[in-house]
């Protein structure tokens, strides 16, 4: 299954993306909520192209530009998860003050020039520990590895169930932290070679590019470093998911799929392949008659061949599954069937 998909955890459950679709699930209790918002990059609802704003210009030019890309994702996560890391450095920040207030000796040995370096050392490597920690111990760590394990039983090209994603692999090599376990490796070799800021710079620039690389001459040269970044992953920054925490992946990544399968559709549907798209959707409604996205595809599939009074009745019951399918796209897919009714 050629897909591209993202995902986060977060205290309380996991995000993902993918082509068309943004999913948001999260634990209340007992219960599994989930959030959806597809969108298909196949139906264009806009009468007019609108311009390019200078912001998309930029951002477009800034994510798609080898060797620029990579800090420039680097501080737009980091921006996003500001909110998060801020705390963790003020509590450090708290905890170290305290020691050095009730220990002068100490407070004289770190601000002594013979001790500054190992100190600063020492003080940062404290912040990765806690922060790993921290990581590790509270939820995240298991949403992390249900994400994982939702999203390798997402590529492995079988139906995802239940069963499926608990014997899934829960690390994963496209994941961040071998992005970031890349960049330790580098930026202590560039900074014996370049002063510090910009070393940490090209190691960012360089770390990203490698994570990125598909060529399986370069994925077998650094297959040593993968295997230790993974190594982590399995014993630092994932832990083994519990129940609960499966089914909110699995909640997740099953719109995912939906979402992927109903795009594979609309574009048989576009090309009059009506029967094929029939039988592709056939396939989801077997594993799942209830699934939220079957009235819209009822709809559009109608609109399609002119059948417009009978799509207009589908089109009422996708009304009734706003959170999931997007406002614009049901707005649109309105229009054009009241038009075809007057029309017709």
């Amino acid at each position: 299954m050629g897909i591209r998909i993202s995902g986060n955890a977060v205290f309380n459950g996991i995000n993902f993306s993918s082509t068309g679709i943004n999913v948001r699930v999260r634990q209340k209790g007992d219960s599994v909520t989930s959030y959806s918002n597809y969108s298909f990059p196949g139906i264009n609802t806009r009468k007019k192209k609108s311009k390019k704003t200078y912001f998309s210009i930029v951002n477009n030019f800034l994510l798609r530009t080898p060797f620029i890309r990579g800090p420039y994702n680097v501080f737009k996560m980091v921006k996003k998860a500001w909110k998060l890391i801020l705390p963790m450095i003020a509590i450090c920040t708290i905890f170290v003050s305290i020691i050095l207030f009730f220990s002068p000796s100490l407070k004289d040995a770190v601000l002594s020039d013979t001790l500054e370096t190992s100190s600063e050392l020492l003080m940062q490597g404290g912040l990765i520990l806690f922060l790993l920690a921290f990581f590790y111990f509270s939820p995240i760590s298991k949403y992390h590895g249900a994400e994982h394990q939702a999203i390798n039983a997402l590529l492995s090209n079988k139906v995802v169930t239940m069963d499926s994603l608990r014997k899934a692999s829960r690390v994963s090599i496209h994941c961040g932290t071998v992005y970031v376990f890349l960049v330790f490796i580098i930026y202590p070799v560039l900074s014996y070679l370049i002063e510090m800021h910009w070393a940490l710079l090209l190691a960012i620039s360089l770390g990203y590019e490698l994570f990125r690389a598909e060529q399986k001459w370069l994925m077998f040269v650094l297959k040593p470093i993968y295997l230790l970044a993974l190594a982590i992953q399995k014993y630092v920054t994932t832990r083994k998911p519990d129940e609960k925490h499966l089914r909110v992946a699995f909640s997740g990544i099953r719109r995912v799929e939906n979402s992927v399968i109903l795009n594979k559709a609309l574009k048989h549907i576009d090309n009059n392949r009506f029967q094929i798209a029939d039988e592709i959707i056939g396939n989801m409604i077997s594993m799942d008659y209830n699934n939220p996205i079957n009235h819209f595809y009822k709809a559009y599939s109608l609109f399609k061949q002119g059948k417009y009074v009978e799509a207009k009745d589908y089109i009422e019951a996708t009304r009734l599954q706003k959170s999931v399918i997007s406002k614009d796209i049901i707005q649109w897919l309105v229009q054009q069937v009241e038009s075809g009714i007057v029309n017709g």
